[in-house]
């Protein structure tokens, strides 16, 4: 006795099953999905589960166009039939490969790589770090995370202002391409910036906010007060990102002493040698981001940023100071 069960598709149901399969692969690719003002992250993990089962589907919508809409799993001797076997053997490999990936992001195995344009190790053609560096015809996308806290308890600054100028200055800049501002972080706890820097993996961090006159930043706590990172702690968390973050701007009061901290694990750190009013903070930022979205190194665009505060006519120009990794 021959037990027989079938799969059938009408070619309709075929197209669809295909067109299904290719929509969850072009939705896989970006990372950020825009559409109707509504804006979707898609981290790795969704990124690879949808690609991963859109592959399948088309696989499978193939097979099923290959053999006139029928796929037939046929039992007379216990043995599962080709089309049978084909079909497992593709969802076990998709899976090993599901397998494997999550877990070298576990163990950090599969690092992403330190982009060339922000390294100082790499030849000057490909770099921005140094001195005749340029991302122009580079390929690769940076990501800028503006990180900002500013505690109820504290003066208020104009941090909203001085993400909005970044946003303007990349968006008329000619390598506006190459650069990828991701959505501002406001009010960040301690806890925050860790979780930031781990889903959003940027190689520029931008910190705005208050810092105190030894040196530590001033973040919020859970009811929006001061809650103080001293600098050895925010360096220890640099660390752990030595292989990803390539420049820091601490566009803080005091912040050189956190400069100097951090600049020990990342190769350029930017900071503020005394206290800087929000005005020469905002032009430091307009002269910095026009620079870098224009192709020039870190050193050229800390030196613009410099020199906007000086055509503001803001007597803050030498407040800003640039600390190179083991200098």
């Amino acid at each position: 006795m021959t037990d027989r069960v079938q799969f059938i598709l009408s070619s309709g149901s075929q197209f669809f099953l295909l067109i299904f399969g290719l929509i969850l692969v072009i939705v896989a690719i970006p990372r950020r999905i825009e559409f109707a003002g509504i804006t979707i992250r898609m981290f790795p993990r969704q990124r690879l589960v949808l690609g991963t089962a859109g592959c399948v589907v088309i696989i499978l919508s193939v097979l099923m166009t290959l053999s006139g809409g029928e796929i037939s799993v046929q039992s007379t001797t216990g043995i599962p039939s080709p089309a049978t076997i084909t079909v497992l053997l593709i969802l076990l490999i998709s899976g090993i490969i599901a397998a494997v990936y999550l877990s070298g992001r576990e163990k950090g195995a599969l690092k992403k790589p330190i982009p060339q344009s922000l390294s100082p190790t790499r030849p000057a053609s490909s770099s921005v770090g140094s001195g005749d560096a340029s991302v122009e015809g580079n390929g690769t996308i940076f990501s800028i995370l503006f990180l900002a806290a500013d505690p109820t308890d504290a003066s208020r600054l104009r941090l909203g202002e001085e993400f909005r100028e970044i946003r303007e200055q990349l968006k008329k800049a000619e390598l506006r391409d190459r650069f990828r501002l991701e959505l501002p972080q406001l009010s960040v706890r301690p806890l925050d910036i860790s979780q930031a820097l781990l889903d959003m993996q940027p190689q520029i961090v931008h910190i705005s906010g208050h810092g105190t006159s030894t040196g530590a930043l001033c973040f919020e706590n859970q009811v929006g007060r001061t809650q103080i990172v001293q600098p050895n702690a925010l360096a220890a968390l640099f660390e752990q990102f030595t292989n990803q973050v390539n420049c820091v701007i601490l566009n803080a009061c005091y912040a050189e002493i956190q400069a100097n901290a951090i600049a020990q694990h990342i190769d350029y750190v930017i900071g503020m040698n005394q206290a800087i009013d929000d005005k020469a903070a905002i032009a430091f930022a307009i002269g910095f981001y026009q620079a870098l979205g224009a192709g020039r190194a870190v050193e050229e665009a800390y030196k613009l940023g410099c020199v906007q505060i000086w055509l503001h006519n803001i007597p803050e120009h030498l407040t800003p100071i640039l600390v190179k990794k083991g200098q």
